[in-house]
């Protein structure tokens, strides 16, 4: 029993910080360097839940316990769900600029002055 407070202590942890990295502003650097404190801290709790699984597997885990681990499945999958469009958005913003880019080489590649002097040196 006390191997499921622990694992279970482990899990809540988790949805902690998933739910802490889904109000995180992704454009301010201090969210982002909170952002890879708390990715750390995920890898490091998931390591110790699957260790922790590996010494109980031999029991079934009580259904308050499934369930808490399918609410941070879901937290993890809407913080994913959100860096994925934020990844589209940007990609996007990227294109665009490639795209600007491209486009002002070939002109400015065939641009020729309509106006101004033409100084012949060979008299």
């Amino acid at each position: 029993m006390k191997e499921w407070s622990r694992l279970e202590e482990v899990f809540l942890q988790l949805k902690s910080n998933s739910k802490q990295m889904a109000i995180l502003d992704l454009q301010n650097e201090d969210d982002v360097e909170r952002l890879e404190e708390l990715q750390l801290q995920q890898a490091d709790l998931r390591t110790l839940a699957s260790d922790l699984r590996l010494e109980i597997s031999k029991v079934d885990l009580p259904k308050e316990l499934l369930s808490l681990i399918n609410e941070c499945l879901e937290e993890e999958r809407a913080f994913v769900d959100r860096l994925y469009r934020l990844r589209m958005e940007y990609s996007n913003k990227i294109q665009e600029f490639r795209n600007a880019a491209i486009t002002k080489q070939r002109y400015e590649s065939n641009y020729s002055q309509t106006e101004g002097f033409f100084v012949d040196r060979q008299r």
